[in-house]
Order: structure tokens, then sequence, then C-alpha cells
């Protein structure tokens, strides 16, 4: 165990891609690592980045209550401004938050028919042999 650890710290992620590739380990699982390894740092950035325009919203709303707002409908506080949404063709979109929805809030009819879409569907792949007719459609018999 202990060489697992200094052969990850001490080798970079891309060369202990490259030697699982020698090592014969199937090439999709490598691509997929690597793809792992490039944009985890991209999302942890992306990530950080939402949740201090979160804060700073977050900030604004809870200054603003009880005053009054300004002809553009309150303004964003100034470090929030590149945090804004910008749908293209349509210029910009205020991302509002309305709060969680009441307690008799409407459960849309779609919803609800996809949800027993998902689970019907995960009853039957439980309970019927799907693998098995899967299996024989694919081997002619």
């Amino acid at each position: 165990m202990s060489s697992v650890l200094v052969l990850t710290a001490t080798t970079s992620f891309p060369a202990l891609c490259q030697g699982l590739t020698s090592l014969r380990v199937p090439r999709a699982f490598v691509v997929q690592l690597l793809f792992l390894y490039r944009y985890l740092f991209l999302l942890a950035e992306e990530s950080g980045r939402l949740r201090r325009a979160r804060d700073l919203r977050a900030s604004r709303t809870r200054a603003h209550v009880g005053e009054s707002r300004g002809s553009d409908g309150g303004a964003l506080h100034p470090d929030a401004r590149p945090c804004r949404a910008h749908l293209p063709g349509h210029g910009r979109a205020r991302l509002r938050w309305h709060g969680p929805p009441g307690p008799h809030a409407a459960f849309p009819r779609c919803d609800a028919l996809f949800l027993a879409g998902v689970a019907g569907g995960a009853v039957a792949l439980r309970l019927l042999p799907v693998t098995v007719w899967l299996g024989s459609l694919g081997s002619g018999r």
C-alpha cells in the first residue's frame, strides 16, 4: 500500500496513465481517467465561482430587506456582476431566487409521469430477466 502511495505522489498523472496503457489496461478506462483528471480542476474552479456568486447574492438580499429597489429591480453587488447569467440571443437574464416552494405547491403531472416511469423501469429491470432477453437477441436464439 505504501508503494502505491509513493508511486502516485512522485509520478505525474499522465505518466501513470501511460503506464496503465503499457500494462494493457483498456484504453477506454485510461481515456476516461484522463478526462476526469482534466475536468476535475475545471469543475472545482467553477463550483467555487458559483459558491462565491451565491454568497454575494445572499448578502445582497439580506442587506436590502425592507429597502425600496431602484428602477432596475435591484442592483447586484459589484463583485457579483461577472457571475450573472448570459443567454445567447436573449440579452441578460437575471436569476432570481423565490425561496422554497410552499406547503401547497403543485406537483406537475409531467413530473409525476416521469417519476412513475423511472420507478417502473427500475422495478422491471430488477424483477424481469432483461439481460437474458437482450443476450438472446444478440446471439440470435
